[in-house]
């Protein structure tokens, strides 16, 4: 299943996280590129740029 998180900060990262360890595919919405490092320090996920919602693909499940 892809969950798709909206706006990864500490909150977000700690869902994200748990979807990840349940076996989720993860989409992640984040326009600050800041949290950038921390994400993929936590997620091992790299993102290039920042994300919009008008960009999301479908998903199973969003959290935001």
């Amino acid at each position: 299943m892809k969950a798709c998180v909206v706006g990864v900060g500490d909150m977000g990262l700690a869902v994200a996280w748990a979807l990840q360890q349940l076996g989720f595919e993860l989409q992640l919405i984040e326009s600050d590129k800041s949290k950038f490092s921390k994400i993929k320090k936590v997620l091992g996920i790299k993102l290039k740029r920042p994300n919009y919602p008008e960009e999301m693909e479908p998903c199973d499940v969003v959290v935001s």
